[in-house]
């Protein structure tokens, strides 16, 4: 399961709110966001206008529809932030008028 969804679920569950791995991944992702030392994370908080007086409007769109899974994800401790965590591929050229063909993501140091 994603570690970044993890880490939400047992936010959530410190403030009293069960959420399972869809639920937990707004605040996992917004955790990521926000922990410094990342030059990708920093870039997309500035996109974002994100910063520590920021309010984020999170919704949690699942409860613990896993009670197996989610007593697990409750017992792991946090996945800490890793390089790899915004790993993107580069935008491909189009011509004018054209779509561009869906991104496909990358983890950091993965070739394309």
């Amino acid at each position: 399961k994603d570690g970044l969804a993890g880490n939400g679920m047992r936010s959530m569950k410190a403030e009293g709110v069960e959420a399972g791995e869809c639920g937990g991944a707004g605040l996992g992702l917004l955790g990521r966001l926000m922990a410094q030392g990342c030059d990708r994370a920093e870039e997309l908080r500035k996109k974002l206008g994100l910063d520590e007086k920021s309010r984020v409007l999170i919704f949690n769109t699942e409860g613990a529809t896993d009670p197996e899974n989610y007593k697990k994800q409750l017992a792991l401790p946090d996945v800490p932030p890793t390089a790899s965590d915004f790993g993107f591929a580069p935008a491909l050229p189009v011509a004018d008028g054209e779509q561009p063909p869906a991104a496909k993501r990358l983890r950091c140091g993965a070739e394309p």
